[in-house]
């Protein structure tokens, strides 16, 4: 049983929870506080037992003071135990702020005899619900930024809150509806759609941000003055700096002229040779029979230089991956095949083309030829690798956010696992960044940021793995590095970052350091989540020994 009561205390000390019995008078004397005040406040738990060198009300913000006695004094005369928020003011001068619970202790007659609780350091909950709340503005700006270039794209265009509101539109969504962009951002689609269809575009977005994956080249029908027509709509969920979905981004493009297309294969040649789409005809084998004016200039070749020539003149071993079998497979079958191609034009440049191939009847039922309908995509394969860059980068430090680093981060742990070879995780936190903030303007932080991840991905190997986890809390995945060489580079990293200097916008220099805490990864390690907190465990006695420095903790501590 005693073991047992030293473990718990143990666990109390570690989790720097401050413990104490005090007098119900005005300054609360301390009968009894632990000595984890100490971390809390700066001050030795001896210098307020009985106010012998300060009380305890002395150190919390003054501000706070007659909000906390209205609480304290309304609970006892209630005889209930009271929680409170509230800030406290550091030795070096830092606030900190903390949660305190606790009630009143009385005799068999029902007389205050003193006051027992503890008190919690919340700084970082604190922080961090500020951080979630300025990276929700931060998108917003960062979509207003986008605002011009958007307005030229020639396809719908929008960003939505996780209530089906509408937060910025381009030009070309605004103009479909006859009405201007300020008439339908901050509206709810339900003020523009019929109900049955707003709740189905509702749910489809509901679907992005529960799953947090894309829905790409979604075809559906598109209701408007001048009929039913059809869309090609793509949409990847709206994430800030620390993994939050906010709602959705989307781009629709009218495919109207296409849908019409692909349904009436036998179509006058004039009506093809006019359609703003390519459009090809090819044999059985493959060679090309007939090509519209659309397809010859997207290509640059002459209609006597493509008939008779097979359609893989144009293929370009590039990233677009083809199943050449399942496209020969579906289209033989009588299937209509979709995909994305990387062709090249007779100049031998890229371009991306989403294509739909068909097959074409005789009046036997025999396939006698197919009909592929192309679309030029590359602008918008640009658009869709720029948001999904956007999607997985920390917009102001340019290396991978905290869900991009943690999904790298997990796949190669698992590898790690099925072939063991010797890794090593960093956890990096700028120190006394709060400090740089409230001294130098958030401008000079966020510079900070950026200078700071700048020299940590020129330190490490391009085969290792880096990321912003949130505010100025960083990660290091040492891929295939032993514990000799981690040192060496999580050493170097600490001394680059002391030698950053930033200048104010007075001229002033600003110099920062890091605290790193470093663990190897084993093969005994059941997640990554157990290595995460083995190198969070020895971050926090780097800063506790001083900061500037780099602590390690092993398998067994």
């Amino acid at each position: 049983m005693q073991r047992k009561i030293m473990d718990d205390n143990n666990i109390l000390a570690e989790l720097a929870i401050v413990s104490y019995k005090c007098s119900n008078d005005p300054e609360w004397t301390m009968l009894y506080i632990s000595e984890e005040i100490e971390e809390l406040s700066g001050f030795l738990a001896s210098d307020f037992i009985n106010s012998t060198k300060r009380t305890y009300c002395s150190v919390i913000f003054q501000d706070d003071v007659s909000n906390i006695k209205k609480i304290v004094e309304a609970s006892l005369l209630e005889k209930k135990a009271f929680e409170i928020e509230y800030r406290i003011c550091h030795a070096n001068g830092d606030t900190v702020w903390v949660f305190e619970k606790g009630k009143g202790e009385y005799n068999e007659e029902g007389q205050l005899l003193f006051l027992t609780g503890i008190i919690i350091d919340i700084s970082n909950q604190k922080k961090l619900e500020k951080q979630l709340s300025e990276s929700k503005e931060k998108y917003k700006y960062l979509a207003n930024q986008f605002e011009a270039i958007l307005d030229h794209i020639p396809g719908l265009v929008f960003y939505k809150d996780a209530n089906n509101n509408f937060i910025k539109v381009n030009k070309y969504l605004a103009n479909a509806y006859k009405l201007e962009k300020s008439d339908l951002e901050g509206k709810s689609l339900f003020e523009i759609y019929k109900k049955d269809v707003a709740q189905k575009y509702y749910e489809d977005d509901l679907e992005v941000i529960n799953s947090r994956e894309a829905k790409l080249n979604i075809v559906e029908k598109w209701e408007t003055d001048n009929g039913v027509g059809w869309l090609n709509t793509s949409k990847i969920p709206f994430v800030d700096e620390v993994g939050e979905i906010i709602g959705v981004i989307g781009i629709s493009f009218d495919i109207t002229e296409k849908i019409n297309a692909e349904s009436k294969i036998k179509i006058l040649q004039q009506t093809i040779e006019q359609a703003p789409d390519a459009i090809v005809i090819t044999e059985l084998d493959g060679s090309i029979c007939y090509a519209n004016k659309s397809f010859l200039e997207i290509s640059g070749y002459t209609e006597d230089e493509v008939v008779g020539v097979n359609s893989r003149i144009l293929k370009l071993n590039s990233e677009a991956k083809v199943d050449y079998k399942e496209l020969w497979d579906t289209i033989l079958a009588g299937k209509e095949w979709h995909g994305l191609f990387q062709n090249k034009n007779k100049n031998g440049e890229a371009y991306w083309e989403r294509s739909s191939i068909s097959p074409l009847y005789d009046d036997n039922g025999s396939i006698i030829k197919f009909i592929g309908i192309k679309e030029d995509v590359t602008k918008e394969h640009a658009i869709e690798i720029e948001l999904e860059k956007l999607y997985r980068t920390d917009v102001l430090t340019n290396v991978s956010n905290r869900r991009s680093f943690l999904e790298f981060a997990q796949t190669e742990f698992l590898r790690n696992k099925r072939y063991p070879q010797d890794s090593v995780f960093l956890m990096l936190d700028i120190d006394y960044f709060k400090k740089v903030n409230d001294e130098f303007g958030h401008n000079i932080g966020d510079v900070a940021l950026t200078a700071f991840a700048s020299v940590c991905a020129k330190t490490i190997r391009t085969t290792d793995l880096i990321g912003r986890l949130g505010g100025e809390e960083f990660a290091v995945y040492l891929i295939n590095s032993n514990h000799e060489d981690a040192c060496i580079v999580a050493e170097r990293l600490r001394k680059n970052v002391e030698d950053i200097v930033l200048y104010s916008d007075n001229g002033t220099k600003v110099h920062f350091t890091v605290s790193i805490g470093v663990t190897n990864i084993y093969a005994s390690d059941q997640d990554l989540d157990v290595v995460i907190k083995r190198a969070d465990i020895a971050l926090y006695q780097a800063k506790r020994n001083g900061r500037n420095c780099v602590e390690w903790i092993m398998e067994n501590n």
